[in-house]
């Protein structure tokens, strides 16, 4: 495997900086990468189902203003040369060679990314000091970015004035670079970070998932409510008079936690619902508008015609406590039972499928029936 790292190799990223300390990467990519444009991106911070930020700083009275998409073209216009960033969320749901880039980190579960949000800043623009809690692969495009970046373990203080952007009060970096167009700069979770633009410049963020316990915990729930299923409900046959009708003693609270235990070692429950957590996306698959036939599906690829993935498809499979196969995309798990390992991790990692891949799954019963569903839910489509 080409490390995507330089000189660095995968296993002595993993190793070394994986979570543990930041990273730039020189000419990581073309130094003409171009995945998008300052006017694309602008024309997409205009949609009204786009996630669109513009952060601009008066760098003499120390001030800073947010304004939330989406934005007009009269507003985009009027805005100055200097201190201010335009960052828009998910733009690899909207341009295909965006979410190419997240090729090149085809190491990662593909379950762990998020999205791909693009700043465009001109000079003295960021968002100043901050701390994210999650990875994130930083991509220069179009021009030049200075990083300040320190080591996780550095005790950060936040700044309480700028609540609306969660910064931290200044801090003496571990790393201080130029981003150049091509390189890639790698920053853990919880590590403080400040970019500001040397001048016009896009910046691309390739942001990992980190569910929280509340968000696994909020999710179980959903999936329980789904299902139908209660669960088991508290009982106390022992119960006796109480002494303090407003007290929970210990016993009962500890019943609580040994019920709340019980439904945590639910596996099957915690499997799917985390499965279905991570594999939601902020968009949802079109489907098709007349389902296909397994049949009508496996006859059009032997006539030649080839299935491309859709750049919005998420997939996860796992191999359950149930010791069957479990293939979820985009939040919902699909619904063909008998799903083989081989069927489920070829379609979660290809990006077409074609008559090459029907006769190499040819002896595999639920490979027809998986791929006719994953096509009429809008994972694939017909190329063109």
């Amino acid at each position: 495997m080409k490390s995507p790292f330089g000189e660095i190799s995968v296993e002595t990223f993993f190793r070394d900086y994986w979570q543990k300390k930041p990273l730039l990467i020189k000419n990581a990519f073309p130094t003409d990468l171009a995945a998008t444009t300052p006017e694309e991106l602008a024309a997409l911070a205009m949609e009204e189902e786009v996630d669109a930020r513009l952060v601009q700083h008066d760098p003499e009275k120390d001030s800073w203003h947010v304004d939330y998409g989406p934005f007009t073209k009269a507003a985009l216009r009027k805005l100055p040369r200097e201190n201010y960033t335009l960052l828009v969320q998910a733009v690899d749901y909207f341009i295909s060679e965006v979410a190419a880039l997240k090729q090149s980190l085809n190491m990662f579960p593909q379950w762990r990314f998020d999205d791909v949000m693009v700043s465009y800043a001109v000079k003295g623009g960021g968002v100043g000091p901050h701390l994210d809690q999650y990875d994130v692969f930083l991509i220069q495009g179009l021009g030049r970015r200075r990083w300040l970046v320190a080591n996780p373990d550095y005790p950060s203080v936040p700044n309480d004035k700028v609540k609306l952007l969660r910064q931290i009060e200044p801090f003496t970096p571990s790393l201080d670079v130029i981003a150049e167009p091509g390189d890639m700069l790698y920053v853990p979770p919880n590590a403080p970070h400040c970019g500001t633009a040397l001048e016009p410049c896009l910046t691309y963020s390739i942001g990992f998932r980190a569910p929280a316990q509340a968000d696994i915990a909020a999710r179980l729930a959903d999936y329980l409510t789904e299902q139908e299923m209660d669960g088991v409900r508290y009982a106390d046959p022992e119960l006796q008079a109480a002494m303090d009708s407003a007290q929970i003693s210990a016993a009962q609270m500890q019943k609580v936690k040994t019920l709340m235990s019980a439904l945590m070692n639910d596996t099957t429950a915690l499997e799917k619902s985390y499965a279905a957590l991570v594999t939601q996306t902020r968009f949802s698959l079109t489907p098709v508008a007349k389902n296909w036939s397994k049949d009508k599906l496996i006859a059009a690829l032997r006539k030649n015609k080839t299935l491309v993935r859709d750049d919005n498809a998420r997939f996860a499979w796992f191999i359950g406590q149930d010791k069957a196969v479990h293939l979820f995309a985009n939040g919902l798990e699909i619904p063909v039972s008998g799903i083989s390992a081989e069927s489920a991790q070829f379609l979660s990692n290809t990006t077409e499928v074609n008559a090459e891949a029907v006769e190499r799954f040819a002896d595999d019963l639920s490979f027809p029936d998986l791929l006719t569903t994953l096509f009429n839910a809008g994972a694939f489509q017909l190329a063109a």
